[in-house]
């Protein structure tokens, strides 16, 4: 079987596989653990940290001049963190901060990482944390 413009079926299937490989290749995250977290949080050149949790949760303990954009609302939202070096997502316990952090690579963050464990993960090992 042929398709036109192509000399068979697997011709634009394969087009459409090395389009998404392409794009997922440039657009992932990695997962970081809360002490490398609190290690670049120490640098020079700290990253920006955005908390994906509900802002009741926010107010309760975060991690000092993170940025509230709970979960719900990322899709929505996210476009208002600026684009900086490095960015970390966390959450309560690092899952929806993965999806969170895979959202901004694709949408071109250039250093995007999730705190695994997220914030139960981060107080456990004694981060410090400040309230509203």
């Amino acid at each position: 079987m042929t398709v036109k413009g192509y000399g068979s079926v697997k011709e634009p299937v394969k087009a459409v596989g090395d389009f998404v490989g392409t794009y997922l290749q440039h657009s992932r995250y990695e997962n970081i653990s809360a002490t490398e977290l609190s290690k670049l949080l120490a640098s020079p050149e700290p990253p920006m940290v955005v908390d994906c949790r509900a802002p009741e949760d926010y107010e309760e303990g975060h991690i000092k001049e993170a940025l509230n954009i709970p979960y719900f609302e990322f899709n929505d939202t996210f476009a208002r963190i600026p684009v900086c070096p490095k960015v970390v997502t966390i959450c309560y316990v690092g899952i929806f901060s993965r999806v969170a952090a895979q959202k901004l690579a694709t949408n071109g963050y250039p250093c995007v990482l999730s705190s695994e464990g997220g914030m139960a993960k981060w107080t456990k090992d004694s981060g410090p944390i400040e309230s509203e």
